[in-house]
């Protein structure tokens, strides 16, 4: 496997996952599979997050760290720091890419179908939870380092949507 630059690392996202119900799934996936998804969360929150500040060293990979950022205190960021904030939004973007119930949601979605009944069980797909690019969760906790693109806008819902076309 190459080497993959991270926000976050397997460690990181284990703790961030640790105790959570929600994020048990987490647990089961191999560490080239968390690689994976860390490494495409971190890729999202960069394409979607107009960040505050600039870039330490210009040319570097990663869009972290950063010069002339604080936090939500107000308080200075220093220019060799990745955030704990924005490790964890990574890590929170992680379990909703790596989430299999999502997974299945996203990849029902993308047939077409709105809804489907049997018997007596039916499931309706909305808009909202299958089409999220970025996590409300991730989200939250990044938003006092940036804002998201105009073409990365929030749904109504608190939901992000990029590049996705909604219709009525």
């Amino acid at each position: 496997m190459s080497l993959k630059l991270l926000y976050a690392s397997p460690e990181e996202a284990d703790s961030c996952a640790a105790g959570r119900e929600d994020a048990a799934f987490w647990n089961t996936l191999s560490r080239e599979e968390k690689i994976s998804a860390l490494s495409r969360a971190g890729e999202l929150l960069d394409s979607c997050m107009i960040w505050n500040g600039r870039p330490a060293v210009p040319g570097q990979e990663l869009r972290w760290p950063r010069k002339g950022v604080v936090d939500a205190d107000g308080e200075a960021v220093p220019e060799t720091t990745i955030p704990d904030a924005v490790k964890h939004a990574v890590c929170e973007q992680a379990f909703h890419l790596a989430d299999p119930e999502l997974q299945k949601l996203r990849r029902f979605r993308r047939t077409g179908i709105k809804s489907a009944a049997m018997g007596g069980l039916s499931l309706s797909i909305g808009s909202e939870s299958a089409d999220r690019k970025i996590s409300p969760d991730a989200l939250d906790w990044v938003r006092a380092f940036g804002r998201l693109r105009s073409d990365c806008a929030e749904t109504g819902s608190g939901g992000s949507v990029c590049g996705v076309l909604r219709r009525g």
